[in-house]
């Protein structure tokens, strides 16, 4: 699979925009690296990156789920998701970092309350 980031543009590659239900996660989602957001209608409450994106999106919907926020939307929304697969860590890391940044989801706060740092270079 080509890398869906271009660097120059700063363009990722997301996915359809799906129900965010365990069946649609096993469904859709690969076990790939990448990284998502969470969403309600058309509004980002959190975006993450990981190693396996089906395994983390999956660990989200559990009852154990730490980030108190995320938990409060997941159960009392209709939530979504989407996901982009990314072919090296620091896609990972640089991606998270300009996705907080642009859209400042609500679930991020606790997580990242300094996410501005350095830039990293790409792969």
């Amino acid at each position: 699979m080509d890398a869906p980031f271009d660097w120059r543009f700063g363009f990722v590659k997301w996915s359809t925009c799906y129900s965010y239900t365990r069946d649609n996660v096993k469904i859709y989602v690969p076990t790939s690296k990448g990284v998502y957001r969470l969403l309600i209608k058309n509004r980002i409450f959190y975006i993450g990156q990981c190693k396996n994106l089906q395994r983390r999106l999956l660990e989200h919907l559990k009852i154990r789920e730490r980030n108190r926020c995320l938990k409060k939307y997941l159960q009392n929304y209709s939530c979504f998701f989407r996901f982009s697969e990314l072919n090296c860590d620091e896609d990972l890391l640089q991606t998270e970092r300009n996705e907080i940044i642009r859209y400042n989801p609500p679930c991020n706060v606790a997580e990242h309350p300094s996410i501005v740092g350095r830039w990293r270079k790409p792969c």
